[in-house]
């Protein structure tokens, strides 16, 4: 039995970032092994592709061959097709997923890490303070051992389902929602913004239209499981797309889960068994993404590990695990607590409120819409209070 120091399990950005900060951080001095069932860096990448330039800057370099295009407009777009936007130079960046894993992956490699793709964990196993990962490749089966597992297989993978000693480590259904896109040419898009649709055809959520690095956009929409009961979310992904743009082709069609921000009131470790990304549930409530986020949570498994496994003491080590979560609300999980209960009350805002609210803000000077979007983004519990208050001064000729 092969035995490391660190199983990695999943390599998105998460496991990708949890494996290249300790392979970095401990100079070669742990064996530490990063396993995906398949190939990371082939398309297609189950994402809409887009990621803050800021967020990702501060984690990684931002080399230029996983960058797709910059983008600096955030338009948004009601039921009616009132649309007004918000202004900041290059502040996304859209990704080649596949591209940026290769990258990620190599960088793994340089450090030390033990990286094996085409290779699917198939069982967990606590036994004697182990874990022992039962490993399927190329249709053989083989166990391999470690006192500590990082479980980056994300929102739908189910590798610590049903295991007695991480009872509450784990999130239901409940607890996802569903998004599905595509790539497709023919559909109009301002190559420099992103487009974002609200509304009741979006139940709880948002569609959405990012550019590409080529003729073709990524268009798709993410509502919640609630929303989803009953419907054939492929079927309404087409008549998205077709309804206004008759002769799009469409080159390829993806979906999945996405974790909801309610998880995080779960642990992000127990015994050794370490999540991370969207295995922890950690997304940005209001726009629900996920890629910045699974970088930073990989990077604060990463840095903790070590120390758990300089601990011998089982309380010491419990305390270590539960200071991964403290690192991560205070970064980022306070913040987005005030965003998840402003989400519920975006959820109430109806189609004619969206329609009063972006056309208003539609007539505004582009300065001024830039000033208050911008607000918004920066402080999205605002969001719903914001959209209230300028129906109701219009009502009342508040506004003008």
């Amino acid at each position: 039995m092969e035995k490391f120091d660190v199983i990695i399990c999943g390599a998105g950005p998460a496991g990708l970032m949890t494996a290249f900060t300790l392979g970095n951080t401990t100079s070669g001095s742990l064996k530490i092994l990063l396993l995906d069932r398949r190939e990371p860096w082939r398309e297609p990448v189950c994402c809409a592709e887009a990621v803050g330039n800021k967020s990702l800057s501060s984690l990684l370099p931002v080399d230029s061959s996983f960058v797709r295009c910059y983008s600096s407009w955030i338009n948004y777009t009601s039921p009616k097709g009132y649309t007004a936007g918000s202004y900041r130079k290059d502040c996304t960046i859209i990704l080649n997923r596949a591209l940026f894993h290769r990258w990620l992956w190599d960088r793994c490699l340089e450090v030390g890490v033990d990286c094996r793709c085409n290779a699917a964990v198939k069982v967990l196993d606590r036994r004697d303070g182990w874990w022992d990962v039962t490993v399927e490749k190329e249709g053989a089966h083989q166990i391999i051992s470690a006192p500590v597992v990082v479980d980056a297989t994300g929102p739908g993978g189910r590798i610590t389902r049903d295991i007695p000693c991480l009872k509450g480590i784990e999130s239901g259904d409940e607890n996802m929602a569903l998004a599905i896109f595509a790539v497709a040419e023919g559909v109009p898009c301002n190559n420099d913004a992103l487009q974002f649709f609200y509304g009741s055809p979006f139940a709880y959520g948002y569609g959405w239209i990012f550019p590409r690095d080529d003729d073709a956009v990524n268009i798709g929409f993410g509502i919640s499981l609630r929303a989803a009961q009953g419907l054939s979310l492929h079927q309404k992904l087409l008549d998205f797309i077709f309804r206004k743009n008759p002769h799009a082709k469409i080159r390829t069609i993806c979906g999945g889960k996405v974790p909801l921000h309610s998880a995080h009131h779960r642990p992000f470790a127990m015994h050794g068994l370490f999540k991370a990304g969207d295995a922890a549930g950690c997304v940005d409530p209001i726009w629900g993404a996920g890629i910045s986020e699974a970088l930073e949570c990989g990077r604060i498994v990463g840095k903790n590990i070590p120390d758990w496994l300089g601990k011998t003491d089982s309380e010491e080590r419990r305390h270590v695990e539960g200071r991964i979560f403290d690192q991560w609300m205070d970064l980022c999980g306070n913040f987005y607590q005030k965003s998840a209960r402003a989400k519920e009350l975006m959820n109430k805002i109806t189609d004619d409120q969206w329609d009063i609210f972006l056309h208003h803000m539609s007539n505004l000077p582009r300065e001024n819409q830039t000033s208050v979007l911008n607000t918004l983004n920066n402080s999205p519990w605002l969001w719903p209070i914001m959209v209230w208050e300028v129906c109701e001064g219009l009502k009342n000729k508040k506004f003008c």
